[in-house]
């Protein structure tokens, strides 16, 4: 499996695009301004809370079917996996949900994935 490395580089050209990156523990440590107007919340609201929180069905937990936690068991990129979330508005919008395990530079251990969401 590829090793990802330091992407802030990166970062500005996917401004455009819902990402949001999560912990081990699903907490989220970085939203971008798509991220933001997909689900109606600032950022400020939703770093440091859990993904499922914003990005989840409403249901105000992990779902038994959550296709990050089934990548992040197996260690493998999730490609394309089509989810419905609930916004803040209680819209159900669907989308699609591509993710990549992110390794910080000079470590072997995986501790982030990165997930782009996409209609």
């Amino acid at each position: 499996m590829q090793k990802f490395v330091d992407i802030s580089a990166d970062m500005p050209r996917f401004f455009d695009v819902a990402i949001y990156i999560r912990d081990i523990e699903k907490t989220l440590v970085f939203v971008t301004p798509a991220a933001e107007a997909l689900v109606g919340r600032p950022a400020t609201e939703m770093i440091g809370h859990k993904c499922y929180e914003f990005f989840g069905d409403g249901e105000g937990k992990c779902p038994d079917d959550c296709p990050i936690e089934r990548a992040w068991q197996s260690q493998e990129e999730l490609s394309g996996v089509e989810r419905t979330i609930k916004v803040k508005n209680g819209t159900l919008v669907t989308v699609r949900m591509t993710a990549l395990p992110y390794f910080p530079a000079g470590e072997d251990e995986q501790r982030y994935f990165i997930v782009a969401l996409t209609n």
